[in-house]
């Protein structure tokens, strides 16, 4: 097939440094373009941005007035239009407003957990600015799902709060201790759902995009495992913490995982068909496929248990922790059998599509992987 030109853009002088060294189109949108949020790069900008929570308290002082009434409220003259600074302080309280009244509601379906959200997390993040710059980058993206009319200004919004979490977030993880363990968990775990909004659910979730395939761009899966790692030598001080729960994916008491029926133990069976040594596949990567797999025959089970006390997003997610490094390995050269498992990792995703307020696009990942077997069908064809 020939290749396809770019479409022709207007040359900026003014884009960050990192579209200029891929030679792409940046939109300059501060503290960091659309680009580099979404692929999760450093951008250039941040370092010229301020970073901190704007103050409440930042309006100018002005004389005490008497408890007379404004004639601006006396009469029946339209109210004068707020000056950017308290019209910025509005936006961020529209934004915390929304998280605590909706988006911390949808995070988790265990009443225990929607706790933590609504009001635990919240007060943790007046302390800790990278996990406030969190919560509003994600009931921004919401809120831009509910009201489609303001999309585009408030997915803007959230690629800036999300940018400068990141930055925060980073400089926090230098030094993880006991007063800011927590934080940075919860700031981890908005993360993960923060940058597969910000991925419109596309390819970035396992695959990297090839406008960035530089080696400085981060897989949405290969974020979270990173994360994961990273704050592994904090875990016991967040277990003892009002956090505890958030760690669990089954209660101490959950009984073992259900029986597969005839048609899903058929399923998996056929699936496991495929994790067999071949000319393509070595022993190794054999065996980290039959490794994924059974951990995916495992999720689906615990699934099935409708167990109204297992978190379904951590147990779903967690799968992705789980699976052997070989096998993301394998997805990234789009080897058709961890692709055929992959597919199958994308309808347990299904289940979470319409329940929580992110873009769990399921949907979007099977076609992308549809794509990618048409490649690899086409170059096969054309080496024959």
């Amino acid at each position: 097939m020939p290749h396809n030109s770019r479409k022709p853009h207007k040359k900026t002088r003014t884009g960050c440094t990192q579209c200029k060294g891929r030679r792409i189109k940046c939109d300059e949108t501060k503290p960091a373009c659309v680009n580099c949020v979404r692929y999760h790069v450093q951008c250039s900008y941040v370092q010229t941005f301020p970073t901190t929570i704007r103050p409440l308290s930042s309006a100018p002082n002005t004389p005490s007035s008497s408890s007379a009434p404004s004639p601006a409220l006396s009469n029946s003259q339209s109210i004068p239009a707020a000056p950017p600074s308290l019209a910025s302080e509005i936006k961020d309280l529209e934004l915390l407003h929304f998280y605590t009244t909706t988006t911390a509601l949808s995070l988790s379906n265990l009443p225990d957990r929607k706790h933590i959200w609504q009001w635990v997390i919240p007060q943790l993040a007046f302390s800790h600015h990278c996990l406030m710059h969190g919560i509003l980058a994600i009931s921004a993206f919401h809120l831009a799902r509910v009201q489609p009319a303001r999309k585009e200004q408030l997915l803007t919004e959230a690629s800036q709060q999300h940018a400068s979490a990141l930055s925060l977030f980073r400089s926090e993880t230098q030094d993880i201790n006991p007063s800011n363990c927590e934080a940075c968990f919860a700031f981890s775990s908005l993360l993960v759902v923060d940058a597969w909004s910000s991925s419109g659910g596309n390819g970035d979730l396992f695959f990297t995009s090839s406008d960035y395939s530089d080696q400085t761009s981060v897989e949405w899966v290969t974020l979270i495992r990173g994360v994961y790692h990273l704050l592994l030598s904090s875990w016991s001080w967040v277990e003892s913490g009002p956090l505890q729960p958030l760690m669990k994916l089954l209660p101490d008491d959950a009984p073992p995982p259900s029986d597969l029926n005839t048609e899903e133990k058929t399923r998996f069976d056929s699936l496991t068909s495929i994790c067999e040594p071949t000319n393509d596949i070595c022993v190794e990567e054999a065996h980290a496929l039959k490794e994924a797999v059974s951990l995916l025959r495992t999720t689906y089970a615990q699934m099935i248990a409708l167990d109204p006390r297992i978190s379904d997003a951590g147990m779903i997610l967690s799968w992705t922790i789980q699976v052997p490094e070989l096998y993301l390995r394998m997805v990234r050269r789009r080897q058709p059998p961890s692709l055929v498992v992959l597919a199958h990792y994308a309808l347990l995703l299904h289940m979470l599509e319409d329940k929580y307020c992110t873009y769990f696009s399921s949907h979007y990942l099977l076609l992308y992987i549809f794509l990618q077997s048409i490649h690899l069908d086409t170059c096969c064809m054309s080496n024959c």
